[in-house]
């Protein structure tokens, strides 16, 4: 009986390492991300975006494997153009993202600020890319305040956090001269 108790504790504590050890696999580490370029400034950023907008989580969203890899592909309403065509107010675009990073995994109100350029690669057409991977991923909350948490994902922040303390009018102001 003594061995019987003795065998099981010792699996449950294999199953409960384990799970744990999943668990970590699983959490989001931006720091092992091979980023192109690490913004240093708003005024770069802006400058490798042709699109910068507010926007609002669309209703659907597909995962494409390509090469072995999960990408995810989002659509997105636009909100508002900070740069970029106005006409593309209240639109839809798509989005195109790492499988284990895109937007829909955040729970928030479904709200962002994005800088964005064209993707130009195999996996689809027509769709956008966040310039600098998360680095110009920006969620809004329900106060319409900015929200950067890329460093609490060991991610890049150079100029993130003064940015999202702008006011929305100065921060309008700046983007739409970039």
């Amino acid at each position: 009986m003594k061995k019987l108790i003795l065998v099981c504790t010792f699996v449950l504590l294999l199953v409960g390492c384990s799970k744990s050890q999943d668990q970590q696999s699983l959490s989001l580490n931006y720091g092992t991300l091979d980023v192109e370029n690490a913004y240093d400034s708003l005024e770069e950023i802006s400058n490798h975006s042709t699109l910068i907008a507010e926007v609002k989580l669309g209703k659907s969203s597909e995962t494409i494997n390509f090469e072995n890899h999960d990408f995810s592909k989002t659509n997105l309403t636009i909100k508002e153009v900070y740069k970029g065509d106005p006409k593309l107010k209240n639109s839809t675009i798509d989005i195109i993202e790492l499988g284990s990073i895109n937007i829909t995994k955040d729970k928030g109100n479904g709200k962002f600020l994005l800088f964005l350029r064209p993707y130009e690669g195999p996996i689809t057409t027509d769709s956008y890319i966040v310039t600098g991977v998360y680095q110009g991923k920006f969620k809004i909350d329900d106060n319409g305040d900015l929200i950067y948490d890329a460093d609490k994902f060991n991610g890049i922040n150079r100029f993130q956090k003064e940015f999202v303390q702008t006011p929305k009018e100065e921060l309008r102001q700046k983007l739409s001269r970039g």
